[in-house]
């Protein structure tokens, strides 16, 4: 597995929105694990925060370069959605899929 610090560019995001946006979405692409926090706390924050949606999208093969679950359960908590490209057409259409106007799907931010 590759390396990525999801945890604190989610928490970066977050706090952007919450300062800056009414509305939003993350789309993550990754081929990694995380690997500046334990991803069980990164699910809880994403609980937290589950008004935004974050669509994750897993790059190369599953199980090898990155975590299937761990992707989909991330997803499924804010009610995003998975994907996973493993070849460059697939990172094609997948982009597509989740571009504003095929996905314009946007969570509300709750301010604390």
């Amino acid at each position: 597995y590759g390396l990525t610090s999801m945890g604190k560019a989610l928490q970066i995001a977050w706090a952007w929105v919450k300062t800056n946006a009414k509305q939003a979405r993350f789309i993550m692409l990754t081929d990694g694990e995380p690997n500046d926090m334990g991803k069980e706390n990164i699910l809880g924050m994403a609980r937290t925060n589950s008004t935004i949606p974050i669509d994750t999208v897993g790059i190369g093969q599953g199980g090898h370069d990155y975590d299937p679950e761990f992707l989909r359960n991330l997803s499924a908590i804010t009610g995003g959605i998975f994907c996973e490209a493993n070849t460059v057409k697939l990172l094609t259409d997948v982009i597509k899929r989740l571009s504003p106007s095929e996905r314009p799907l946007l969570g509300t931010i709750t301010k604390e």
